[in-house]
């Protein structure tokens, strides 16, 4: 009788096991997604003092990146938070107002330009000859610009009577386009108007001034820079976006795309339609897409392409037709469609003084983050 209990236990034994191998997955135990680490704001720091190169007091800026995060509803992560000191670390070293090299330079330029006009001129001279409410001259004040900040500062003092009217009229600068990004990330003054407009944002006083401190400078950054869904397959296209405009490595893949499909020689630069005023079907990218559809024995709606192009800025691009088609087009001829690649953009800006690229900065940032990344707090 205990002999055949002993048997019966052997092949019970069995028996669960050929049942385990023929329900595998019932069997096998069930692995729980790994949570994600959320970092505090101490540990922010660490990274901040790890990435940066600058000796600055880390833990205000890490309580600042976190109050940031948890007013754009964004979980403080190791990524989000690495994408953040990235930029912050490229734009400005943690500095909430960067001094700007040759800033002065770059005003006296413009100043020197306008005085080509005869009676443009003698309206500088005189108006630099006088005095700002520091009792110095406005052309002394000049000459010891340091930050965007101060630029600002002096041009809207220098700006404030009737003398310099035709002045700026002439030089067709306002503040938005004479500085036309500010703060610690460098984000810009049209898109934080825009998303505190659409969001109900409330800023404390202006907002350009709230742009030049530490918390207003993270806030809009890390909106422009974290801020809406885009599922890339690498953290350096979302850099290049930051750079180039949201969605641009997007847009930058699908004109890859519509090139080759096309035959067509097409910037891949993320903008999918002019701005100046031309209208859309004078768009290369525009007319490439025509002539890949054609090509392919689609048919091309002028409306359609258009209006879908028009979304080319936010996420809703991703969902259009001419978008879908193209994919769909590509696939079959090529193989795997190309979601994102880095725009094609050569910057220009006063504050640049050397041959740069989008492709150069999003790689830049991109080797500060994979850094921070592999930091061990």
């Amino acid at each position: 009788m205990i002999t055949s209990l002993k048997i019966s236990s052997k092949y019970l034994k069995t028996l669960l096991a050929l049942a385990c191998l023929l329900t595998a997955a019932g069997c096998q135990k069930k692995e729980e997604p790994k949570e994600v680490k959320l970092l505090s704001t101490k540990q922010t720091a660490s990274l901040i003092r790890m990435s940066s190169s600058s000796r600055m007091a880390a833990a205000p800026w890490a309580e600042d990146i976190h109050a940031s995060l948890a007013k754009l509803k964004l979980e403080p992560t190791k990524r989000n938070i690495c994408t953040t000191i990235s930029i912050v670390e490229q734009e400005s070293n943690f500095q909430a107002d960067p001094p700007v090299r040759g800033i002065s330079r770059m005003l006296f330029d413009r100043i020197e330009a306008a005085k080509k006009n005869f009676v443009m001129a003698n309206l500088l001279d005189m108006r630099l000859k006088q005095k700002a409410e520091n009792g110095k001259t406005f052309l002394d004040n000049a000459k010891r610009l340091k930050t965007e900040k101060d630029l600002e500062e002096w041009y809207k003092e220098f700006a404030a009577t009737k003398i310099t009217s035709p002045i700026l009229s002439l030089l067709k600068k306002d503040l938005d386009t004479l500085i036309s990004t500010i703060g610690s990330m460098q984000v810009s003054v049209k898109f934080a108007e825009r998303f505190a407009q659409k969001n109900h944002v409330a800023v404390p006083g202006e907002l350009r001034a709230y742009l030049y401190t530490r918390e207003g400078g993270l806030y809009f950054g890390m909106a422009h820079l974290l801020e809406y869904p885009a599922d890339y397959s690498a953290d350096i296209y979302r850099f290049a976006d930051y750079n180039a405009g949201q969605y641009a490595s997007r847009n930058a893949g699908f004109q890859r795309m519509v090139a080759r499909l096309s035959g067509r020689k097409l910037a891949a630069d993320g903008d999918l339609l002019r701005h100046d005023g031309s209208a859309p079907e004078q768009s290369e990218t525009y007319l490439a897409v025509v002539d890949a559809l054609l090509k392919n024995g689609e048919s091309a709606v002028r409306q359609n392409i258009t209006s879908d192009l028009d979304e080319g800025g936010g996420p809703g691009f991703g969902g259009t037709a001419t978008y879908a088609t193209i994919q769909t087009i590509y696939k079959a001829k090529y193989g795997n469609p190309i979601l994102a690649d880095l725009p094609e953009i050569d910057l220009h800006s006063d504050k640049i003084s050397r041959p740069l690229t989008t492709k150069w900065y999003a790689n830049r940032v991109n080797g500060r983050f994979e850094r921070c990344m592999r930091e061990r707090i």
